[in-house]
């Protein structure tokens, strides 16, 4: 490492760029994006780069603040989400249901029946989701899969296989190692939001289409994937193209502080 910086390596204290293609069937014609995501050391942006700049939203993580940041560049707007928003959100529910009872006992007045129950369903509908998608399990065969010796991974729900995953060690990616640990956090930190939000029926998240389940549960990164339809018909293909050293920089991954900040959802207090 020393010696790379004395020297100019311009592999050292360089950042990785994953560049992933996205080809989705869900309509008549197939619809191809081209996400990148950058890492250098605790910090991610992720990108789809093949939109115009205008229509591209972008994602950062900062991996020592827990934070995440969206960029709408059409309506021009971040949107923030700290972890300690997440937390409040997630026991909100539970705190909301004890209140509430402790409300009831000490009221004067005889409680109608059925009116606990009417409460704690309706606090139900804010709680974290429990995970939709299905369960992740490991398969044994092992093959090539874009030029990366892979495991199969099959998410599965009620005997059905909604993804098949074919997933390569860290160690097989230029500087895989080195990212693995952010963008595993950065995975848990963005399915506990998509869960917050679905439990609180705000809608989807934005960059939903990212394939982030599962990613801090698998030994490696997905290389290629797949989502089926009922039908089994292919819906939704990831695939990596290519993983590459890259000199990014902290402005790089600083997201811009020239737009108007929005909430993502309302946090209660």
């Amino acid at each position: 490492m020393l010696w790379g910086l004395l020297l100019g390596d311009s592999g050292a204290m360089a950042g990785v760029v994953f560049e992933l293609e996205v080809k989705d069937h869900g309509s008549s014609a197939p619809v191809t994006e081209l996400v990148e995501i950058s890492v250098e050391g605790a910090s991610v942006k992720m990108e789809l780069v093949t939109r115009a700049r205008e229509e591209s939203d972008l994602l950062f993580f900062d991996g020592r603040r827990d934070e995440m940041v969206f960029i709408d560049r059409d309506l021009l707007v971040s949107r923030t989400v700290e972890k300690a928003t997440l937390e409040r959100l997630s026991g909100y529910a539970d705190a909301a249901l004890e209140h509430t009872r402790e409300a009831l006992r000490k009221s004067p007045d005889p409680v109608p029946p059925g009116v606990e129950d009417l409460i704690r369903r309706n606090l139900e509908q804010v709680r974290p989701r429990e995970r939709p998608l299905g369960e992740l399990v490991r398969g044994g065969e092992r093959a090539s899969k874009n030029g990366y010796p892979a495991a199969r991974y099959e998410v599965r729900r009620d005997g059905r296989v909604l993804r098949e995953l074919w997933v390569t060690e860290w160690s097989h990616l230029e500087g895989g190692e080195e990212s693995a640990d952010v963008l595993r956090q950065m995975a848990s930190f963005f399915q506990e939001m998509v869960d917050v939000i679905a439990g609180a029926g705000q809608g989807e998240p934005p960059l939903k289409e990212l394939a982030f389940e599962y990613l801090a549960e698998m030994d490696g990164f997905p290389v290629a994937i797949q989502e089926f339809a009922a039908d089994g018909a292919v819906r939704r293909e990831w695939t990596l193209r290519s993983v590459r050293r890259e000199r990014l920089g902290a402005e790089a991954l600083t997201p811009p502080v020239d737009y108007s900040p929005r909430e993502v959802f309302a946090a209660p207090r």
